[in-house]
Formats: C-alpha cells, sequence, structure tokens
C-alpha cells in the first residue's frame, strides 16, 4: 500500500496552516507575485520498502519527472513507514501562470521498473517550448491502477514554511492483490 497525502497551505482567521486537499480543489497563483499564490506539496509513505515514481503533469500537459530525482536526497527504494515529502525539506510548490488540471501519477511497485526510469531520464532531456501556451488541461485524467482499496491510514506529520508542524492523515491505496503495483493519480485545479 502507498499512503498519499496532497497538501496545501491555506490562509485561515488563525494565519496560514497546512490543511488535506481533496481531489478536484481549486487553488490560485499569485499573479505577478508568487509569494501570495498557494503553495502546495505531496507527501508518501509505503508499508514494504519498494519504488515509488511520481510524475507531475501541468495545466497545459506538460509532464515533468518528481521522484526519483537528481535533486533528490531520497532514493528507491524507499523505506517501508518513512514519510517522503515532495519538494523536500521546508520548500513548498508554487504555481506558474499555466492554468488548468494539475496531476500527479504516483505509482509504487515491489519491482524496479527500468521501463518508467527510461521515461522519466528522457522527460528531463526535454526543454519546455518557448512558444505561448495554448493548451489547457479541462478534464481529470484519473487512472488509477491495480488498487484494491482506498482508506485513511495513520498520520503523516508535516512542517510549513515557518517551521512549524501540522498532522493529516492521507488516504492509503492498498494493491488488488499482494505484489501488484500500484498506480494512484491525486489532481487539483489551478485557477
Amino acid at each position: 500500500a502507498i499512503d498519499v497525502a496532497m497538501i496545501r497551505q491555506k490562509q485561515t482567521a488563525k494565519g496560514k496552516e497546512v490543511v488535506l486537499m481533496d481531489d478536484g480543489e481549486v487553488l490560485k497563483d499569485g499573479g505577478a507575485d508568487k509569494d501570495k499564490g498557494d503553495k502546495f506539496k505531496l507527501v508518501v509513505r509505503t508499508n514494504c520498502d519498494c519504488y515509488v515514481y511520481i510524475v507531475s503533469i501541468d495545466g497545459s500537459g506538460w509532464a515533468e519527472p518528481v521522484f526519483p530525482s537528481k535533486d533528490s536526497t531520497a532514493l528507491n527504494p524507499v523505506k517501508k513507514d518513512q514519510e517522503y515529502a515532495f519538494p523536500e525539506g521546508p520548500y513548498w510548490f508554487s504555481l506558474d501562470q499555466v492554468k488548468g488540471i494539475e496531476t500527479f501519477y504516483v505509482v509504487a511497485s515491489a519491482h524496479r521498473r527500468p521501463d518508467l526510469e527510461e521515461t522519466m531520464t528522457q522527460m528531463v532531456k526535454e526543454s519546455r517550448p518557448v512558444a505561448t501556451i495554448v493548451a489547457k488541461v479541462e478534464e481529470p485524467p484519473v487512472i488509477p491502477r491495480g488498487v484494491g482499496s482506498v482508506k485513511p491510514r495513520g498520520i503523516i506529520t508535516v512542517k510549513d514554511e515557518s517551521g512549524d508542524t501540522a498532522k493529516v492523515t492521507p488516504l492509503s491505496y492498498a494493491a488488488n492483490q499482494p505484489g501488484q503495483d500500484v498506480t494512484v493519480t491525486r489532481w487539483f485545479k489551478h485557477e
């Protein structure tokens, strides 16, 4: 099983709070000031030592590898019951100016996946086109595979930008059969 928590920093009457995100939630960029926009993070944890692969696809359909990556201190295979946050450390993703449906694909596998590793290596070599972006993803490409059950499991601790900790309960996606890969899709609307 893999636990996946998509979280965001939300401005409330108490100040910034870290909250669990639901699929389809709306996040907004800060226009010319990225610091005013919503910030988010993806946190995963597995119930066994296994290989994890994460790819993000932005509102224009541009795909980028999130994990593993050359900048990551974490390595595959990931360790059982250890939390891995992306981006790592005190950093959070901020939104660019490309609006639309943004998606994360998370694959957990008992075995190394050279096919995914090769595809992700090719993605890194590609440069985003300089031309004006006109494509816009408007429908979530939800493609769960190998998922037998989904339920809340345990608590994940996350630090916000100021170093304060917050606790959230992620959803746990269990394999249909032991040893089977699990593919999870998580998404939000960037407006």
